[in-house]
């Protein structure tokens, strides 16, 4: 998939299903293109077209920018719909993006984060991977467990850091075993409720 949060933007694979293999709009590489170019505006009315089409992955891209204020006015309420549309359609960082939002909030729903993150990384989702990791790492809402952590910090072969198609397989297999395994642990830590909401981090 496409994604705001780093620097660099590859395409990623949700499992053998025909969105994978269909060519992402026009819309959205531009979108993009804008985007890395700085012009922000564009960006987000490129983002927006291509989300208004119903593609996931310009809903969570769109959903960034909002949450960032970035070429639109920030409206972190509009951002998590649009994470919410992109999840509802099975986009694995869109659900990422939720479990981030929970996971920062004020204060923190630590049970409901960990369950987005555990779909997302069912799907294969590194960032997911790595959020996970942090919260097994230091035992925020799940029993403390460095052998897990180093589990999910550790890619497996099949899953290289730039993806492309028919990659990440190993990531799925290997997501979907810990997913379980650490759905399991949380329901061993009682839920916190929610307050407020945090948003993705700025781009470095």
């Amino acid at each position: 998939m496409r994604w705001l949060v780093m620097l660099w933007f590859a395409v990623g694979v949700a499992g053998a299903t025909a969105r994978a293999e269909t060519a992402p709009p026009d819309d959205l590489v531009a979108g993009i293109d804008a985007y890395n170019g700085g012009d922000y505006g564009t960006a987000a009315h490129r983002l927006q077209s291509a989300s208004d089409q119903g593609n996931a992955e310009a809903m969570v891209n769109l959903g960034y920018l909002y949450a960032r204020g970035q070429g639109v006015v920030s409206n972190p309420d509009y951002a998590l719909l649009l994470y919410q549309r992109a999840a509802a359609l099975g986009d694995a960082e869109g659900m990422n993006a939720i479990g981030y939002r929970l996971n920062f909030a004020t204060p923190p729903d630590l049970h409901a984060a960990i369950e987005w993150y555990c779909r997302a990384l069912a799907l294969g989702n590194p960032r997911a991977m790595n959020n996970l990791a942090l919260l097994v790492y230091n035992g925020r809402g799940v029993p403390p467990d460095r052998a897990e952590a180093a589990i999910l910090c550790t890619r497996p072969p099949e899953c290289p850091r730039q993806f492309g198609p028919g990659s990440c397989l190993g990531c799925h297999a290997a997501g979907a075993a810990a997913a379980a395994r650490l759905r399991h642990a949380a329901r061993r830590r009682p839920a916190r409720k929610r307050r407020g909401a945090g948003h993705p981090p700025p781009l470095r």
